[in-house]
């Protein structure tokens, strides 16, 4: 097993244990809330999660991780999480709960 194909079994778990939320795939695995992008998987393996200013900067931080970008542009509002911490599921997914939770507060505000 790859090390991209093991981040995505990991992406997958993660996903599947918050509920009514699934992954959709284009050209790399990602989530949304109505049309609001929650996370996805880069090609590297690594988690990218639209997460609050604080978390954000607490990510970059404490995985020092730079800015997330997705063809060639950079996105505000997101963190990257390295594949090798996607083994850490525990801490993952207090993460992607708290992405979830942002991402549908922001959908909420968009639909106003």
């Amino acid at each position: 097993m790859t090390d991209y194909e093991k981040a995505k079994t990991q992406f997958v778990k993660l996903v599947t244990s918050i509920p009514n939320l699934s992954i959709s795939e284009h050209q790399m695995p990602y989530t949304q809330i109505g049309s609001v992008m929650m996370s996805f998987l880069t090609p590297e393996g690594e988690l990218c999660l639209r997460l609050p200013d604080e978390d954000v900067r607490w990510c970059r931080n404490s995985y020092r991780t730079s800015r997330v970008e997705l063809n060639g542009k950079q996105l505000e509002g997101f963190a990257r999480i390295p594949a090798i911490e996607l083994s850490n599921q525990k801490d993952i997914k207090i993460l992607m709960e708290r992405s979830f939770y942002h991402t549908k507060k922001l959908t909420k505000q968009n639909h106003r």
